[in-house]
């Protein structure tokens, strides 16, 4: 059984890509994050049992998805027993995929960006694949403007943001032996095909197509 943990800051394609794995039959949650009109229309691909233990874990110490966790901040998360959490649901999913048969899945939620060092040592000879997504910051600072102009009042804030954003992943896939694999959000939309085959050649997958609209571009 292979795990697929799809990352990176939000607006850069995540759902794009796990909506394209799931519905390709690496199965990303059983209970989807349904879709929201002007922000994901066709769905975020977001397994609930992850969003809900990663919100609640974020909400213990204070944080959540905009307002990320300080070094104290983990440090007491994992005096609470995160870790613990993290590896009971890894576990449970990997007993019930077992049970049916499924051979693939995986997860994407962009709060586990934030709460990465809690799974280092949790997926450590799982077998799990990284497909990390990346977009020019500015793009990426001006879409979260557009989408959240509540929460984020200057472009500067929300570059902040996307670099703790960046710097997690970074910092998790250093001390990772798994080779991840790093997708451009523009190139996506320049040369979808070459992209996709390039991800199937590095998944040993089949994907399929019908989930690309170019429609869905995030400004």
């Amino acid at each position: 059984m292979t795990m697929h943990m799809v990352l990176g800051p939000p607006r850069t394609g995540t759902s794009l890509v796990a909506g394209m794995l799931h519905e390709s039959g690496i199965i990303m949650g059983q209970n989807l994050n349904p879709p929201k009109e002007g922000v994901n229309p066709r769905g975020f691909y977001e397994d609930m049992n992850f969003v809900n233990v990663h919100e609640a874990l974020l909400k213990r110490i204070n944080c959540n998805w905009a307002n990320p966790p300080t070094y104290q901040g983990m440090t007491t998360a994992v005096a609470q027993g995160a870790q613990l959490e993290i590896r009971f649901l890894v576990m449970m999913k990997l007993e019930i995929y077992g049970r049916l048969g499924i051979e693939h899945w995986g997860f994407k939620d962009q709060r586990a960006c934030l709460l990465l060092p809690l799974y280092t040592s949790i997926l450590r000879g799982l077998g799990c694949r990284f497909i990390v997504m990346h977009r020019n910051p500015l793009a990426t600072a001006r879409s979260f403007l557009r989408v959240w102009p509540d929460l984020f009042n200057s472009l500067a804030s929300a570059l902040y943001l996307i670099a703790k954003y960046e710097l997690g992943i970074a910092e998790f896939l250093g001390g990772q032996s798994e080779q991840a694999i790093h997708i451009s959000f523009e190139q996506f939309f320049e040369d979808s095909e070459a992209v996709t085959e390039g991800l199937e050649q590095a998944l040993g997958l089949e994907l399929t197509r019908e989930h690309l609209d170019p429609t869905l571009r995030h400004f």
